[in-house]
């Protein structure tokens, strides 16, 4: 038994042929010049094959035509008669469900903002109102207008007076969120099974005249329809119901349509065939370039004058800040040069660690110049040296077995053994 699909596609199929067959005979006929006699058609003089061969050829391109339209990658187009398609857009379904949505928003002279995560359609209820899509310079839609916007979007509608309304139709995974700042929610239908992937999805708009009827294919989803202005009666294979002004509902699989009222008009959602996955082209990974080798830096060599003899160059010095006429910048006790090479202590300080005891006099005391307390009795080499005459290389200068920090503090003699 044929399906309710191919019946139309073939009957499609066989007015192409017919259609082409006809204009083939037109077109090709000529009448010779100066000639009183009818027209005459050059093919009827070819032989039977080859005018058969011939209208074989050219109804290819026909067939072609008719087969892309009825299996293309979208399915058939969801418009018939004088019935359009307003919009279109592609509805991304990550779940095994989904619902139709319809709410009506309110706008104002100036923009209001809207954020959705799911493509759906704006339809232009009365006076016509200014959309931006992510920023763009705007749209003029009028009423009865209608566009698409696409998932992930953020939108701003305006109008151009008084405040207005528009309708915002969405087809929605079952736990999709609907747009948000609704005023009225027209529509939430029942949920249906739906295989998850990306839909070519149509909004498609008729306007009928009283008893005249209109047809909608089936999709691959219930069809939504939303009655803009009158009333109609929507024929499915459920039986019929009527929709008034305002209305709406979903129907599954091929819907007749019929106006009750003189200039009804309606707006359908249509889901088509999901859309082929598009790779992303993976761009070839270029081959490395071979570095090319850095030249070896030229060694200069650094001048070797000393003029102060101190054991650092004038260009060391320098660098430095150290006087290079002066073997001793800081003046205390130890070369220039031995503070950097050697004691590793600052030729500019005279006190590289603070302790009060220049770093000459902490050599001759055998303390640490880098140390404050070189004997870590608590107090510093240049207290022991300068205040209380202790030895700063030895904690315990009287050895009495109490360090000389702790004598100090309990008020003892540091230098007394029997003081303890």
């Amino acid at each position: 038994m044929l399906s309710p699909v191919f019946v139309p596609f073939g009957l499609t199929l066989l007015r192409q042929m017919r259609t082409v067959s006809s204009l083939a005979f037109r077109s090709l006929s000529f009448q010779q010049e100066g000639s009183p006699v009818k027209p005459v058609t050059w093919l009827t003089q070819l032989s039977r094959p080859l005018r058969f061969m011939l209208l074989l050829a050219l109804s290819t391109v026909s067939v072609a035509t008719v087969l892309a339209q009825g299996f293309g990658p979208a399915g058939p187009s969801a418009q018939t008669g004088h019935a359009s398609v307003t919009a279109s857009g592609s509805s991304q379904i990550g779940e095994p469900s989904a619902r139709w949505h319809i709410t009506r928003h309110a706008t104002a002279d100036t923009p209001i903002d809207f954020q959705t995560a799911q493509q759906g359609f704006v339809i232009v209820e009365n006076t016509p109102l200014l959309i931006s899509v992510n920023g763009d310079a705007g749209t003029r839609v009028a009423g009865g207008e209608s566009i698409s916007i696409p998932g992930g979007s953020t939108f701003s509608i305006s109008g151009f007076g008084a405040p207005d309304t528009f309708l915002f139709m969405q087809l929605l995974p079952e736990s999709g969120q609907q747009l948000n700042g609704a005023n009225d929610r027209l529509l939430t239908s029942a949920s249906f099974d739906i295989e998850p992937g990306n839909y070519d999805v149509d909004l498609v708009r008729d306007v009928l005249t009283e008893t005249e009827d209109g047809k909608l294919p089936g999709g691959i989803a219930p069809t939504a329809i939303y009655v803009l202005i009158g009333e109609i009666e929507v024929n499915s294979a459920r039986g019929t119901t009527n929709l008034y002004q305002g209305e709406s509902a979903t129907f599954d699989g091929e819907l007749t349509v019929t106006a009750i009222a003189d200039g009804s008009v309606y707006y359908a959602g249509f889901v088509g065939a999901a859309l082929p996955e598009v790779a992303t082209p993976i761009p070839p990974t270029p081959e490395p370039a071979t570095p090319e080798p850095e030249p070896e830096p030229t060694a200069v060599p650094e001048d070797p004058t000393d003029t102060d003899g101190d054991g650092l160059t004038d260009v060391r010095e320098a660098e430095l800040g150290t006087d290079p006429n002066n073997p001793d910048t800081d003046d205390d006790g130890i070369s220039d040069g031995d503070e950097v090479y050697v004691h590793m202590t600052d030729p500019l300080n005279s006190d590289t660690d603070g302790d009060w005891l220049y770093d000459g006099g902490e050599l001759i005391k055998n303390t640490d110049p880098n140390n404050p307390d070189s004997d870590n009795d608590g107090l510093t080499d240049g207290q022991e040296y300068y205040v209380f005459n202790t030895d700063p290389a030895n904690p315990d200068t009287d050895g009495d077995g109490v360090n000389d920090g702790d004598e100090i503090r309990n008020g003892t003699d540091p230098l007394d053994p029997n003081s303890f």
